[in-house]
């Protein structure tokens, strides 16, 4: 039986019956290795050093409508930054400091 089976190994071959690429002595096929998927480089979003030293300070980064002259973090310790009416106001972003506590531009301080 086994002449006759490698007789007929080329004829199987030919057709396409028998696995060629990776069969053993016993005409069994062996696995194939597949292909792994190669991770790709993500980008690492930049975070606002104000929005950072917000969070570092114990304060939560919040928005909020300020006078359209301030800027994003403003000072909250003082009066009057966001304070102006609405059409002379813009969003943004501000650092609200846990209770007792105001934004000084840098850091969370008591009032």
């Amino acid at each position: 039986m086994t002449r006759l089976r490698r007789a007929c190994l080329p004829v199987l071959l030919c057709l396409g019956l028998l696995a060629a690429c990776g069969a053993d002595d016993d005409h069994r096929a062996a696995a194939t290795p597949t292909a792994t998927a190669v991770p790709t480089a993500t980008a690492t979003p930049t975070i606002n050093p104000l929005a950072q030293a917000c969070v570092d300070a114990g304060g939560i980064v919040t928005s909020g409508s300020c006078c359209s002259s301030a800027s994003d973090f403003p000072n909250t310790c003082g009066l009057g930054i966001c304070g102006c009416s609405p059409s002379s106001s813009r969003q943004l972003r501000l650092c609200e400091c846990p209770t007792g506590q105001c934004w000084s531009g840098s850091d969370c301080r008591a009032r």
